[in-house]
């Protein structure tokens, strides 16, 4: 007779990698995009457009102050990192 208890864990183990899996690349993903972004931006010049849509597609409301787009920039880093820790 099968043990259904035991084929219950072997499967959920398996879900549990496989979205522990998709959170690592997702999180990777995210790091691109604000790396991307740091290199691009440039206080002291207007934000192109392409520019104005990354931030807004990362919550990243206010955009006419640059410390401000660096702090919101650091805030999402350091939520990505305390995920990962966990």
């Amino acid at each position: 007779m099968p043990n259904f208890t035991l084929m219950s864990e072997i499967k959920e183990r398996e879900i549990h990698k496989r979205n522990k899996s998709q959170k690592i690349n997702h999180d990777s993903t995210y790091l691109e995009r604000i790396s991307k972004l740091c290199n691009e931006i440039d206080p002291y010049q207007p934000l192109s457009n392409e520019v104005l849509r990354e931030l807004n597609d990362l919550g990243i409301k206010d955009t006419q102050n640059p410390f401000s787009i660096t702090n919101q920039l650091l805030q999402i880093l350091d939520k990505l990192q305390h995920r990962n820790i966990q």
